[in-house]
C-alpha cells in the first residue's frame, strides 16, 4: 500500500442543530424520533454531535479527494444503506428527496434528504436514522459507536476501489505507528520459556545503550513477569520519554535490572548482507526509516569491503509498498537526475512531479532489483524509476501493477480514511496500474537454470526490447491489451533461489550486465 499521509485541521464552523442545512428534516420525523420507546439496558447511546462531526468530514474528504468525482449525498446514502452489516434486516430506499429506512420495512421511517453536496446535512440525517433504527433493532442499539462509523464508512467505500478503506482509532493508531514509529527501547524479541528472548537490537536504540543484548532473556517489566508477546516488534513499548525497568538475564548468566528510557522507534524495514562481495539490500515495506536504513547499509558495506565491492542487490520481492516519499528517496539514492515520479488526479494537490536531487550513493555499481508479483506501488516506483533510467537490471516476475497513491486523512474520532486519489506515472511515462514492472529477465520460466535464463535474454534481445518499447508507450495505444501483455512474464509470488543466481550472474560479469542494460534502452530523456 503507498500513502501520502496528512493530518487535516477541522474547522472551527459550529454546525447549526435545529435550524439552516444542518437538519433537512421534516417536522413529522423529529416529533417521531421524540416519542419513540425508551431506550433499551444495553443500548449504545450515540454522541451526536461528535457523530455528526465526524461523519461530516469523512463524506466532504471523500468527496473532495478521491480520484473520481462523487457527491457527499450518493456517498452518504451508501453510508446509511451500509447499516445491514449490524443488521441485515436493515433496508432503505431514496425517493426522490425522501430517504426511507426501516428494519424489514423501508416505509418505517422517512426523512428529507438534504442537497447533494451538503456534508453537514446528510451527517445529521446519518445520525438521526442511527438513532430512530436503535429502538427497532437490538442488534443497532447495542453495537459500539465504533462500529457504527465502520459500517457507515464501509459502505460508502463501497463506491470507490478496493484500495480504499476505514480503519477504527485502534487500529488507525497501529497503522501510524508502522508509518512513522511508537514509544520503544528497540529491542525486537520472540517467546521463550520463563520471558521472552532478545533476537534483534536496533542500533543506537535505548536497548542498545542500556547494554542489552541478542540471546539476552527479558522476564519481567515494571516488576511484572512478561507474559505471551502480542508485538514483536517492540517488547517494552509505552509514552515517548517514559522509562521501564527490565530485569534481564544476560547470556553470562547474570541477572541485571535496567532503567531504559523509550524514545521514538521505527520499526526495521531493511535486511543488509553481503555475500561474494555483493551488497543486498532485503527491503520488505516502505516507513519513515526506509531510506535511512538502506544508505547506511549500502554506504557502511561499501566502506567495510574496502574497493572490493562488486554490485548491489535491490530484493523488493512480496514488498507491499508504504510511503511514497520513502520510495521517491530509495529511488533517488542510485538516479543522479531525471525524473522519478509524476503522480496525477482530479484534485490540484494530487499532481506532482518528483525530480533526483541527490548524487548516486553507488556510482559505478551495477544494481539488479528482483521483483515478483508481491512487489506493489512503493516498491513498483523504485523498480521503474532504476528501470528507466538504466540504472539496474530488473529480475524475476512481473510485479503487482498498483499505479495509485492512497491519501491518509485522520477523522475526528481518531480513525483513518485511506482514499486513493492520484495515480503515479514512470519516468518513462507508462501508467503502472493493471500492468506492473516488465522484468530484463523473466525467471519464472519452467526447467531452466540461470545460465539457460540469461542466454534466453540474450538471444531474444530484439523481443525484450520491442516489449519494453509496447510496455512504456502503452498509454499512447489505449488498445493495447494490457492483461495479454503482462501474461508475457506472468507475476507469480514466488521467491526461489534462481532469482539471487541469476542477479549474482549479471553483476559479477560487468560486460553481460552492459549488454543486457541495451536491450532496454531509456525512454527517459524523451518525457524530461
Amino acid at each position: 500500500m503507498l500513502h501520502f499521509v496528512r493530518r487535516w485541521r477541522l474547522s472551527s464552523r459550529k454546525p447549526l442543530v435545529c435550524a439552516g442545512r444542518m437538519l433537512l428534516l421534516p417536522a413529522a420525523a423529529l416529533a417521531f424520533s421524540a416519542c419513540t420507546s425508551q431506550p433499551r439496558i444495553n443500548q449504545t447511546v450515540m454522541p451526536v454531535e461528535a457523530a455528526r462531526r465526524t461523519l461530516a468530514f469523512g463524506f466532504q474528504q471523500l468527496s473532495d479527494r478521491y480520484v473520481e468525482y462523487l457527491p457527499v449525498g450518493e456517498l452518504a446514502y451508501e453510508g446509511i444503506r451500509g447499516l445491514d452489516v449490524i443488521d441485515p434486516d436493515f433496508v432503505a430506499v431514496r425517493e426522490g428527496s425522501t430517504v426511507w429506512f426501516g428494519i424489514g420495512d423501508p416505509h418505517s421511517h422517512s426523512l428529507t434528504a438534504p442537497d447533494d453536496a451538503d456534508a453537514d446535512g446528510w451527517a445529521a440525517l446519518a445520525v438521526e436514522a442511527v438513532r430512530l433504527s436503535q429502538a427497532d433493532s437490538a442488534d443497532i442499539a447495542e453495537a459500539p459507536v465504533e462500529r457504527i462509523y465502520e459500517a457507515v464508512f464501509d459502505g460508502s467505500l463501497s463506491l470507490l476501489d478496493t484500495y480504499s478503506h476505514y480503519a477504527g482509532a485502534k487500529e488507525a493508531t497501529r497503522n501510524r505507528e508502522k508509518r512513522a514509529g511508537f514509544g520503544g527501547i528497540g529491542a525486537i524479541a520472540q517467546d521463550a520459556p520463563g520471558g521472552v528472548s532478545v533476537v534483534r537490537i536496533l542500533a543506537d536504540s535505548p536497548a542498545d545503550r542500556a547494554g542489552l543484548s541478542e540471546g539476552d532473556l527479558i522476564t519481567h517489566v515494571d516488576h511484572k513477569p512478561v507474559g505471551h508477546l502480542t508485538n514483536p516488534t517492540d517488547v517494552a513499548r509505552g509514552p515517548i520519554g517514559s522509562s521501564v525497568l527490565l530485569r534481564v538475564e544476560k547470556t553470562s548468566g547474570a541477572v541485571v535490572e535496567l532503567d531504559v528510557r523509550r524514545q521514538r522507534v521505527i520499526a526495521p524495514t531493511v535486511e543488509m548482507s553481503v555475500e561474494n562481495d555483493i551488497i543486498i539490500a532485503k527491503i520488505t515495506g516502505f516507513n519513515r526509516g526506509t531510506t535511512r536504513e538502506v544508505s547506511n547499509g549500502i554506504n557502511d558495506a561499501i566502506a567495510r569491503l574496502g574497493g572490493r565491492a562488486r554490485g548491489i542487490v535491490l530484493d523488493l520481492r512480496g514488498n507491499p509498498g508504504g510511503l511514497l516519499s520513502e520510495a521517491v528517496r530509495v529511488a533517488d539514492l542510485f538516479v543522479s537526475s531525471g525524473r522519478i515520479l509524476r503522480t496525477n488526479g482530479r484534485h490540484p494537490a494530487s499532481v506532482q512531479d518528483f525530480e533526483a536531487r541527490e548524487d548516486d550513493i553507488a556510482p559505478g555499481l551495477p544494481i539488479a532489483v528482483l521483483v515478483n508479483g508481491g512487489s506493489a506501488s512503493a516498491s513498483e516506483i523504485v523498480a521503474a524509476a532504476l528501470q528507466d533510467h538504466d540504472r539496474a537490471i530488473v529480475i524475476g516476475s512481473s510485479s503487482y501493477g498498483k499505479g495509485t497513491v492512497q491519501m491518509v486523512i485522520t477523522l475526528p474520532n481518531e480513525g483513518e480514511l485511506t482514499v486513493t486519489w492520484s495515480q503515479f506515472i514512470t519516468p518513462a511515462g507508462y501508467v503502472l496500474n493493471g500492468l506492473g514492472v516488465h522484468p530484463s529477465i523473466c525467471t519464472n520460466l519452467a526447467n531452466a537454470n540461470a545460465e539457460q535464463l540469461i542466454r534466453k535474454t540474450l538471444d531474444s534481445g530484439s523481443e525484450l526490447t520491442h516489449v519494453l518499447d509496447v510496455w512504456r508507450g502503452i498509454d499512447h495505444h489505449p488498445e493495447t491489451d494490457r492483461k495479454g501483455l503482462k501474461a508475457l512474464c506472468p507475476a507469480t509470488d514466488a521467491m526461489g533461489d534462481m532469482d539471487d543466481e541469476v542477479a549474482e550472474a549479471v553483476i559479477v560479469d560487468l560486460g553481460l550486465y552492459q549488454r543486457i542494460l541495451a536491450f532496454a534502452p531509456t525512454m527517459v530523456a524523451a518525457h524530461k
